[in-house]
């Protein structure tokens, strides 16, 4: 079983293409690579945490992304963002195994903080934290603690704990 991150898909959200110079013709291109990169990469068996921006809500409908969540492979995991406007409970309904709003998990290097938004690791002086929220504007934060795992610095793929581990460690 391997843990990868992912974020700021933004399923259907026509107006990010242009926002993040995204290389797609329409949403349609858009979901289909997204969705086919994720299922390259991600086993059946594999656990992806989703660290928010799932979905532009004024453009999908529930029943729509449903239907994209359960053609990802994996257990998939969420973290909520800005932009993701259900209920937790609704989220589980469409494919999520639990929804969280922070969440910390272990690895060789101790703990790291999955968040949407890196402005809260600022509160803290420690520690590694995952997120996405910033789209393009970095991929490792100057301090060298916070990375974005956001599709927009990832070649539109999530990205592996082995490969974040590696980067926080070359980064020291």
């Amino acid at each position: 079983m391997t843990t990868w991150f992912t974020a700021d898909l933004h399923i259907a959200h026509t107006n990010i293409m242009k926002y993040e110079s995204r290389p797609f013709g329409s949403v349609k291109e858009m979901n289909a690579v997204l969705r086919k990169n994720f299922n390259e990469v991600v086993g059946k068996d594999d656990v992806t945490y989703f660290l928010g921006d799932l979905a532009s809500w004024y453009e999908i409908d529930i029943f729509h992304l449903e239907k994209f969540i359960r053609k990802l492979n994996g257990r998939k995991i969420l973290i909520l963002g800005n932009h993701d406007q259900l209920k937790a409970f609704d989220y589980v309904n469409i494919g999520f195994e639990s929804v969280h709003t922070h969440f910390v998990i272990e690895s060789k290097m101790g703990p790291i903080h999955l968040t949407h938004d890196p402005a809260v690791s600022r509160v803290y002086d420690e520690g590694y934290w995952l997120c996405g929220h910033v789209h393009g504007l970095f991929r490792l934060s100057e301090n060298k603690r916070v990375l974005n795992v956001g599709v927009d610095v990832n070649d539109y793929k999530p990205i592996s704990l082995d490969d974040v581990v590696k980067i926080f460690e070359e980064a020291k």
